[in-house]
């Protein structure tokens, strides 16, 4: 950022030499170099006065060219290793999340799983995920890099009319209003069309594993009116959030150019009528200078736009990673190595999300006692069982094993007690 602001500020010399309006040095010695901006200026002008006086102006064009050079190669290689840095951030950021969400997932209780369906938690793991990769954390160069280099703009212009400057500034914060309320409407559509991606992929979930049933029963065209149904509601959302988008960008570069014109008007008649503190090549580096806020201020205004979609992504991930699990376990919990007597259930009562299962259980089964759970589909078998591993924990009542709550149990020694044949493939 240094180096490239600091090529801008060489159009002033390289003007008056082009124009024979710069004067050889009047003096032999030029200031000292002093870290601020006008000691450097006057360190370096005094030099370049300098080399005119002594060897000529083509000896001076050849210098400052020479400057020129030296100052993109290092603005060039100092942008290339921030990118490199940027480029670490980023895959280890895109890591950490998936970790984060994965890990989450695995310390999630049953209950966690009926709430939510398979499709959308694979959406949130894959697209949500690679929303944030490609909008959060490809804008961050753009977040930090940018402002600092309009703040730098501003204070070269500044440093040239604190005027001219302090009138362009009366004229953004209408930019700055229209552009917000794009972004705005842009998080609607953006928490939208998340919702839709993520039905969309729990019916192709869907779809895959239960492709026996869906032929069984013929319902082809059911799964895919369901499916295209979807599918248009996400290209119609899609479709208004990229025109609002693409809308940001040249938005911000007419209205830019728009404050260009009036500073060009303003500020030329200024200079025209002798009224300026500004030189006709300071005046146009002026312009240059401002011209280039614009480029900085459309990234900026795509990154936000680009935030804005991903940081609905961010609060989906984070719903997941902020869940609270149900079946915590103590922190005074103790482990158990084997079963010694009998496991008990008393007065135990269980529901899932808007269906009662099971209703004032009381069993006891004795160690090396045969139980069978024989009932209709749905009538809490599987409940039943899940809740004596803890999978769950019942609404009401509580299980015991020799006459210990499974509450004040370690989970992974409980778990170590059971063996379990699964009905699933």
């Amino acid at each position: 950022m240094i180096f490239g602001l600091f090529n801008f500020t060489l159009f002033i010399p390289l003007l008056d030499l082009l124009f024979n309006t710069v004067a050889p040095a009047a003096n032999s010695t030029p200031p000292e170099f002093s870290l601020s901006f006008s000691g450097f200026k006057g360190w370096f002008f005094g030099n370049f006065s300098q080399i005119i006086a002594a060897e000529g102006k083509p000896a001076a064009l050849k210098f400052l060219c020479l400057v020129i050079f030296c100052s993109v190669l290092f603005a060039n290689v100092f942008k290339f290793l921030s990118q490199k840095v940027l480029t670490t951030l980023r895959t280890r950021l895109v890591q950490n999340l998936r970790n984060q969400v994965y890990d989450r997932l695995l310390q999630q209780d049953l209950r966690f799983f009926h709430k939510r369906r398979k499709g959308e938690l694979l959406s949130t793991l894959s697209n949500d995920v690679h929303e944030i990769e490609n909008s959060v954390v490809s804008s961050i160069q753009m977040v930090f890099r940018e402002p600092l280099m309009i703040g730098g703009f501003f204070f070269l212009l500044f440093s040239l009319s604190y005027k001219l400057t302090l009138f362009t500034l009366i004229l953004l914060p209408l930019s700055f209003l229209l552009i917000a309320e794009i972004t705005r409407r842009l998080k609607h559509d953006a928490r939208k069309s998340q919702e839709i991606l993520g039905r969309l992929t729990a019916i192709l979930e869907e779809t895959l594993s239960g492709i026996r049933v869906i032929k069984g029963f013929t319902a082809e065209k059911f799964a895919a009116d369901r499916f295209r149904s979807e599918n248009a509601a996400y290209r119609k959302v899609l479709k208004s959030m990229l025109n609002k988008r693409e809308l940001a960008s040249p938005m911000s570069e007419f209205l830019g150019v728009g404050v260009l014109t009036l500073i060009f008007l303003y500020g030329g008649l200024l200079v025209i009528q002798h009224q300026s503190e500004l030189s006709a090549s300071e005046f146009i580096t002026y312009i240059i200078l401002y011209s280039q806020i614009l480029i900085p201020a459309k990234n900026i205004t795509t990154a936000v736009t680009n935030i804005q979609k991903g940081m609905v992504s961010g609060e989906r991930i984070f719903s997941i990673i902020d869940e609270q699990k149900e079946v915590e376990e103590s922190p005074k919990s103790f482990t158990l190595n084997a079963l010694q007597n009998k496991i008990e259930i008393r007065n135990l009562h269980f529901s899932h999300p808007g269906k009662k299962v099971l209703t004032n259980i009381n069993l006891d089964i004795a160690k090396g006692q045969t139980v069978a759970l024989v009932g209709p589909s749905g009538a809490g078998k599987s409940t039943l069982a899940d809740l004596l591993p803890r999978f769950y924990d019942p609404d009401q009542g509580e299980i015991l094993i020799d006459g210990i709550s499974l509450k004040n149990l370690s989970i992974k020694s409980l778990r170590s007690l059971f063996g379990i044949v699964s009905q699933d493939n």
